[in-house]
């Protein structure tokens, strides 16, 4: 599913060139005459604002993070956050399936609505969800609000390449303005480790204190842009009362009979906990939101790559630890990643194997770059389907499943650690907006690493050298170690489609 969006595009250019593709675009729409923002003085409006503003006054200047690894961790605290709402929820997400775990939310948002809660919902355009889950209705049920980020026809694809190629690829979840939690998950099984098929690899942070406005900031500035639509201008036609009632009473059906792996009865007592409990395991750091503009269709300007750069120029001389489903640094990226290992700097990176991809199209493209970083002494790790963490740490639906790697993380001497949507890749530099967290803090910057250091493993990647000048894949088979000369787990059609697109001027695309 997650490639889903690239195939979408990739059908269009047959209509088009490569010139076109990639340009600037224009807003679909005027600004927004009914603007909303984010509750202002949240410790003074809400129970959940009081209490982490108390926690963040015991450390001026700071904000406290804690990571979330697991796909049961991140459905729960979006899940029980959502209950503890009083004021407002804020989600912004590039995809929103219709599937158990994203109706289990949706749910949630429903009955914070229920309470007077204002939902406020901003999906991408390219993934909208269908069937059980209509938008049109959801933005007519009382307190919520739905706008679509760059909306489009089928003909635009054809006709208006350039925006359409253009997509917002944020992953936000707002609180009262009090908590968030920001990364590298969409809303769908896949990305919560609750599918029996293929599940993502992946990385949140949940987020308090000072960091929580400059998210709201961000989320502000989308939700007023002229780039997100109401649904109810996309769509045309308002539902009438009954409808909205059927389709809510619809959804929740479908989520009472539908099995899901992680608990959704939540009462007062498990909430209490679970807000007392927060403040021990929070990491307190400087946290800074780096994020494109809503308007970068227009402008173009990488704002999030750029900000990055400043924020880390000089800092790291020892270690740089990566791991981004999507690796293609591109010549500019190599040169200056090879610049780095000579001076002496670690690299070490983990993407995705051409055997665990969802987009072949993107690992042709790191394909190019890839006997050259090997070369100048870049680590290379590419994550095994059958990682062995699947069968240790994943849900029972899911403990036999294929693992896929959606992780975008850097640890920078293990001192600054980035998480976010922003893969290391053209599209995310000069396409699409994304945005992420960077945080000055040992503490969990050790965590990252331990992470990162984890996946890198022969149980759940193989190890790639170079052998006369040909990369060979390391793996570890019955505890002893095997090579390959072609990527493993693959079959020679899948080799030969990535060979075959590695030829082609597509990178900028994928």
């Amino acid at each position: 599913m997650a490639g889903d969006w690239r195939k979408a595009l990739a059908a269009a250019l047959v209509s088009c060139l490569l010139a076109a593709c990639v340009g600037r675009a224009e807003p679909v729409g005027p600004p927004h005459r009914m603007e909303s923002h984010a509750l202002p003085n949240p410790e003074k409006a809400t129970r959940l604002g009081g209490f982490f503003a108390a926690a963040a006054r015991a450390h001026p200047g700071l904000s406290g993070f804690d990571l979330i690894t697991s796909g049961r961790t991140a459905f729960e605290a979006r899940y029980a956050f959502a209950h503890l709402a009083e004021r407002t929820i804020d989600a912004q997400y590039f995809l929103w399936a219709d599937d158990a775990t994203g109706r289990n939310l949706l749910r949630a948002l429903l009955d914070a609505a229920d309470r007077g809660v204002r939902v406020r919902l901003l999906v991408d355009d390219l993934n909208r969800p269908g069937a059980d889950i209509d938008l049109g209705a959801l933005n007519a049920y009382p307190n919520v609000h739905v706008r679509l980020f760059n909306p489009f026809t089928s003909l635009d694809l054809v006709t208006d390449f350039a925006r359409v190629n253009h997509r917002m690829h944020d992953k936000a979840f707002i609180v009262d303005n009090a908590v968030a939690v920001v990364g590298g998950r969409n809303i769908a099984d896949q990305y919560f480790s609750a599918s029996d098929e293929t599940n993502f690899r992946d990385l949140d942070l949940f987020a308090a204190g000072p960091i929580v406005r400059q998210i709201s900031d961000e989320f502000d500035a989308f939700w007023n842009s002229p780039w997100a639509i109401s649904v109810k201008k996309v769509d045309g036609a308002q539902p009438t009362e009954d409808e909205v009632k059927a389709v809510a009473t619809r959804l929740r059906a479908e989520v009472a009979s539908t099995p899901y792996p992680f608990k959704t009865a939540v009462d007062g007592a498990d909430l209490e906990r679970l807000v007392d409990s927060v403040p021990g395991r929070l990491v307190w750091g400087k946290g800074t939101l780096l994020f494109d503009a809503p308007d970068k269709p227009a402008t173009g300007v990488p704002e999030l790559a750029d900000q990055l750069r400043a924020e880390v120029h000089g800092s790291f001389d020892r270690e740089l630890l990566l791991e981004v489903a999507y690796f293609i640094p591109a010549e500019r990226g190599t040169e200056r990643l090879c610049a780095l290992a000579a001076e002496g700097v670690r690299i070490r990176v983990l993407t995705n194997s051409l055997a665990s991809t969802d987009e072949i199209s993107a690992y042709a493209g790191y394909m190019h770059y890839r006997e050259e970083l090997l070369r100048c002494g870049i680590e290379l790790h590419e994550l095994r389907p059958d990682a062995a963490f699947v069968a240790r740490e994943w849900t029972w639906l899911s403990a036999s499943s294929e693992a896929e790697l959606h992780t975008k993380a850097a640890v920078f001497d293990r001192k600054k650690v980035m998480i976010g949507s922003f893969n290391l890749d053209p599209r995310s530099r000069y396409l699409n907006t994304e945005m992420a967290i960077l945080v000055e803090s040992p503490e969990l910057a050790a965590r990252v690493a331990q992470f990162i250091d984890k996946g890198m493993s022969l149980a759940n990647s193989f190890r790639l050298e170079l052998v006369d000048g040909d990369a060979v894949w390391v793996a570890e088979e019955g505890g002893h170690e095997v090579r390959f000369r072609h990527a493993p787990v693959t079959s020679i059609w899948r080799r030969l489609k990535a060979d075959v697109i590695t030829v082609l001027p597509l990178e900028e695309l994928f």
